[in-house]
């Protein structure tokens, strides 16, 4: 038998169940970036967090980011906001 968390609205409708994956926030990095920085960031990997560029960029603005091992790959020219989200 499975335990876990189960969440229930008023009409006793399930909405969190043992099977749901849950995100977690964990940071919010900003700043410009010429070329390639790498931003550590404790307790992320590849493979349980995402990296979203948030924010209005230009056409002519190239960013990139990469999520590793306890690191954050921001390469490009421009400015950037990034939300990190780790799911368990």
């Amino acid at each position: 038998m499975a335990y876990g968390l189960q969440l229930r609205d008023a009409a006793g409708n399930l909405t969190l169940d043992i099977s749901d994956r849950v995100g977690f926030f964990v940071a919010t990095l900003s700043g410009t970036v010429s070329g390639t920085t790498n931003i550590t960031v404790a307790g992320i990997s590849a493979a349980t967090t995402y990296a979203t560029l948030m924010g209005a960029f230009e056409d002519d603005i190239d960013v990139s980011v990469t999520v590793g091992t306890n690191t954050v790959q921001v390469a490009g020219t421009g400015a950037y906001k990034i939300n990190l989200v780790r799911f368990s």
